[in-house]
């Protein structure tokens, strides 16, 4: 059973709580991992047996649980109105901010979600006892800690090698920091699934970023970064994630200092 989370920087134990669960008699609940699955499937009339064309995930992660005031030294357990509102300060936002539990036994206080709540009061009688908290994220998973890996790759046979970790087989499109140690004509490429990332004209010394997933590429060089959109063939290196822990092998063509870093996706449920 978890005690405490955090959200924004700031701890629920901070504000003198608890997370609890007001209204449970027996101690069983279920706890929502999110994940489902959607799929788009055919069937010919020859065959019953329908094939999949596409899937996707149709929901987000959510969690609802409840919190209380806690104190030991103290028969003080309602809440005030400034508290509550002090608490809706926090966690009912507008934007999506970073989400974890606190457990010291287990390894769920290394996932985190981005997210916000909303709040519904525990009355008994004119009293606030405590509060329903409802947690909305804004994917199906969680995440785990960012995982980077930085190199130098000087001659033209160095490589560098990255397993890929996550709860899901597939690809993985990291961002990516290459500080160009020579000018001329950048190949990176993952010799395990062969995708070669391409960018022309690089400078000495100007560093270009990369965010994968977004799709987004940009340099620390105002002449380079005119010509840029031109210089790169739009082929966002690669992570492979499968079911035999593949070793994604690197290499380039210019030496260059590699920064590679991505969150693993974590299909857990915490609440």
């Amino acid at each position: 059973m978890y005690t405490d989370f955090e959200y924004a920087g700031r701890r629920l134990s901070d504000l003198g709580c608890i997370i609890c669960r007001i209204n449970s008699d027996s101690g069983k609940y279920d706890v929502d991992i999110g994940c489902d699955i959607t799929f788009t499937e055919i069937k010919n009339n020859y065959s019953s047996i329908h094939s999949v064309t596409s899937s996707s995930y149709e929901n987000v992660y959510t969690a609802t649980f409840d919190i209380m005031k806690y104190n030991c030294n103290s028969d003080d357990i309602y809440m005030t109105s400034f508290e509550v509102r002090d608490i809706m300060r926090w966690l009912n936002r507008r934007e999506y901010y970073k989400f974890r539990v606190l457990n010291e036994i287990a390894d769920e206080s290394n996932v985190h979600y981005y997210g916000s709540f909303n709040v519904k009061q525990i009355m008994l009688g004119e009293h606030i006892l405590g509060l329903t908290l409802t947690f909305t994220s804004n994917a199906p998973y969680g995440f785990g800690d960012i995982i980077e890996t930085k190199c130098m790759l000087l001659n033209t046979g160095d490589t560098v090698s990255i397993y890929g970790d996550s709860d899901e087989f597939g690809t993985v499109y990291p961002k990516m920091k290459i500080r160009c140690l020579s000018s001329g004509n950048l190949e990176l490429k993952n010799k395990t699934t062969g995708n070669t990332l391409k960018i022309n004209n690089c400078i000495v010394k100007e560093t270009i970023t990369i965010d994968g997933e977004h799709k987004v590429i940009f340099t620390d060089n105002d002449g380079h970064q005119k010509t840029l959109p031109n210089d790169f063939n739009y082929e966002y290196l690669d992570i492979l994630v499968d079911e035999y822990e593949t070793e994604n092998i690197y290499s380039s063509t210019l030496p260059c200092e590699l920064t590679i870093s991505y969150q693993p996706m974590r299909k857990i449920g915490v609440m």
